[in-house]
């Protein structure tokens, strides 16, 4: 039950520290564009990513991310209630 327990909480503030870290930052543009960077990065960060996309179908790597965000955040969430 402990170790059950300890899983969820780590589950939990894995993905926590950013918004955690946003809290730290100064003025409310700049949390705004941390998150931003965050969630979706520079073009050359978001292409090492997705390695596979060829240059000109460039901005489908932003449709790939936040598919990819969902999806985590879906599963996160699954494994979370799933847990007894």
């Amino acid at each position: 039950r402990q170790r059950a327990d300890h899983e969820i909480c780590v589950q939990l503030t894995e993905g926590f520290t950013d918004v955690l870290w946003t809290f730290s930052i100064g003025g409310f543009v700049r949390r705004l564009y941390f998150i931003l960077q965050t969630l979706f990065p520079r073009p050359a960060v978001l292409m090492q990513v997705f390695p596979f996309l060829p240059a000109p179908l460039f901005p489908l790597a932003y449709a790939l991310r936040l598919i990819q965000l969902l999806l985590r955040g879906g599963r996160q969430f699954v494994n979370i209630v799933r847990k007894p």
